[in-house]
Formats: C-alpha cells, structure tokens, sequence
C-alpha cells in the first residue's frame, strides 16, 4: 500500500512538473480610477508577465500566433502585428447573458483588444481592454451599446462570466498545449 501511495505521489509531482513553467494569468474586472473600471490583474497591475527561460522572442511570437490563428480558424479582425515583437488581438466575446439596468435581461457581446509582447524568455500580456460592446435585449430585441461599467455595478454574476471568458481565450493563446505536439 505505502508503494502505491509513493508511485502516486512521485506521478503526481512528475505531472505538477510538465505542466510547464507554473505562470499564472488572471484578469479581473476593477475600478481603475476615478468613475472608471477596466481590467487588471488581481494585485493591480496591468500586464502579466510570463517567463519560457531558453526560447526565443521570435519562437515565442510564431508559437502564440499560431496558436491563435488556430484558435480561431476564421480570425474575427486580422491582428495589428509588428514582425516578431508584438500584436494585438482584436474580437469580440461570445454573447452573454447580463442584468444591464433595463427592466429585462439582455444578451451583452463586448469589444476587445489585447496586446502581446514578446522578448527572449519572456511574453508581456497587456490587461484586455474591453469598455464597449452591445447589448440586445431578451425582451424587446432592442439593440444598446454596452459598457462594462454598467455591467459592473449591476451584474457580478455577468462580470464572473466575462473574466473567465478572458482567461480561457489568454491562456489557449499564451500557454503551449497538446495541439503543440504534432
């Protein structure tokens, strides 16, 4: 029994160890500033910085490009690149459902840009920058702007939503993954 508790110990750490370089990314919605809100990391800042000790600006470029070209098969906007250094990403999220303020629930799709940097060793995700999208309401089909500061305040629940939608798309693009292997 000691045996099989050690076996699965030692294959447990193994596989804590090729998860990769233990880099955590995580956005969450915030006041910015005065009457403003945006994203930020938890502790305030507004990139992430990941470290791939011994690759290449210019393999750590090619590898998340191509991983978001993947991702998205049919980009929604062509990213802003500058050759082997930087890109943007610009889309727009997946419909969700948020209390908004109207007298009725609405499905909100916001417009986004996140910026990617690239050195030896390194890669530099600037926070989504996210303010504005639409919003169509369920009960009356009428379309709105929307803006993440009104979602904000009326709607944690959605806000929840909208952060998790962002991690996911930032670390299928950032982080190497099965689809890497072929």
């Amino acid at each position: 029994m000691k045996k099989i508790i050690v076996l699965f110990v030692l294959l447990l750490s193994i596989g804590a160890a090729a998860q990769g370089t233990g880099n955590s990314i995580h956005f969450v919605v915030k006041e910015t500033g005065k009457s403003k809100v945006g994203f930020l990391t938890e502790d305030g800042k507004q990139s992430v910085i990941l470290s791939f000790p011994g690759k290449k600006a210019n393999d750590l470029y090619t590898d998340v490009l191509l991983r978001t070209v993947r991702m998205f098969k049919s980009m929604p906007v062509a990213p802003q690149v500058i050759n082997g250094r930087a890109f943007v990403l610009s889309g727009e999220t997946d419909d969700m459902r948020a209390n908004t303020g109207l007298s009725d629930v609405s499905l909100v799709s916001l417009k986004y840009n996140i910026l990617f940097e690239f050195k030896d060793g390194k890669i530099r995700i600037h926070a989504p920058e996210a303010p504005i999208g639409t919003q169509t309401s369920l009960g009356t089909g009428s379309t709105y702007t929307a803006r993440l500061s009104t979602i904000f305040e009326k709607d944690k629940e959605a806000i929840t939503k909208i952060e998790d939608f962002f991690q996911k798309l930032i670390e299928s693009i950032a982080l190497p993954n099965s689809d890497d292997n072929w």
